[in-house]
């Protein structure tokens, strides 16, 4: 599979079922593989006429590389429809999982990092360092990927593919979340093993950003001009919100202002009109003004009961409140 990988689409499929269990699946296809017991997977391969036990499974695993591998050689001149192929495949890669520890595959994993970003996303990860061993393997996955010849900026692209997750949109919230707990050893460390590989991620450089502002501010300042000066031409709206956001703590009222000038064109929906309200509010209130602030709160009070996707037009009153508020009047249209 070229978009995502045989163990990655069923971990997917699982996980949107368990966000909507109305969804058409088979039992097979979103069962909970780690809770069954050793017993039990070899009894269900027997199913399929394919008869092993631990030693048996153990023997034929070491002459393979991954659990990908052993089912092409199981399965190998048999006449399975494809669904057999992958219930095989499924008990397979669980049986690898718990038997062939030290024997960890891409897919094998892949698979554990998706299972430690499920249970942090449902705030149900009881060891975090559980979480953490998943990334330093999958770190150590893109750098002997990227030991074999493949250019890094294409490695995270392939090895994401054994994944369910969006790897880098989890990374960036996961490391935001480090810098708000305050854990700014780790963030470095992450943002290192990932450097190399998310060089032309613009959201990452946000991070920099931040985490620079807690230990020095002219570093900071000065990867502000440098995201500036590549980025800003995009108009990318989720991306201009983002770094207004950081730079409310910032109190630098040119660069601030200038973000917001490139960012009020691109407002066109009442759910990005009130992020930028309350954005706006949050920066009046860290440098004092009591009177903008309250007038943007009662401008946001009034919005907020609006649908998100409603359309908001760009001569709107409020919309021009904000401008004026922000002496930005001659993108007030005559």
């Amino acid at each position: 599979m070229n978009a995502i990988e045989r163990r990655a689409l069923y971990n997917l499929l699982r996980m949107n079922w368990l966000n909507e269990p109305t969804l058409s699946v088979e039992s097979w296809q979103v069962e909970d593989y780690r809770s069954l017991p050793l017993l039990f997977l070899f009894n269900r391969l027997r199913q399929f006429n394919i008869h092993l036990d631990r030693v048996s499974f153990i023997a034929y695993a070491d002459e393979c590389d991954s659990p990908e591998n052993l089912t092409d050689h199981l399965i190998a001149d048999r006449h399975f429809s494809t669904a057999q192929e992958d219930q095989i495949y499924l008990l397979i890669f669980e049986l690898w999982r718990q038997l062939m520890s030290e024997k960890p595959s891409l897919s094998i994993v892949c698979n554990e990092l998706d299972y430690q970003i499920h249970l942090y996303d449902q705030q149900q990860l009881q060891d975090p360092s559980a979480l953490q061993d998943a990334l330093t393997h999958f770190v150590q996955m893109l750098d002997e990927n990227a030991d074999q010849g493949i250019p890094p900026q294409h490695v995270l692209k392939l090895v994401s593919t054994y994944c369910a997750n969006d790897i880098e949109t989890f990374l960036y919230d996961f490391i935001s979340e480090q810098i708000d707990e305050g854990n700014e050893t780790y963030v470095h460390e992450l943002l290192d093993d990932f450097d190399t590989y998310l060089e032309n991620n613009k959201w990452f450089k946000l991070l920099r950003i931040r985490l620079s502002d807690q230990i020095h501010t002219k570093i900071a300042q000065k990867l502000i001009e440098e995201v500036i000066e590549e980025y800003l031409k995009d108009h990318d709206l989720d991306y201009n919100l983002e770094l207004l956001s950081i730079l409310v703590e910032k109190g630098n009222d040119a660069t601030f202002r200038l973000i917001m000038k490139q960012t009020l064109p691109l407002i066109k929906r009442e759910e990005d009109f009130q992020d930028l309200l309350s954005i706006a509010i949050d920066y009046f209130h860290q440098l004092n003004q009591e009177q903008q602030e309250k007038v943007l709160k009662t401008i946001l009070e009034k919005h907020a009961p609006r649908p998100p996707e409603q359309n908001i037009q760009s001569e709107h009153p409020d919309l021009a409140a904000l401008i004026q508020i922000f002496d930005l009047k001659e993108m007030i249209k005559k």
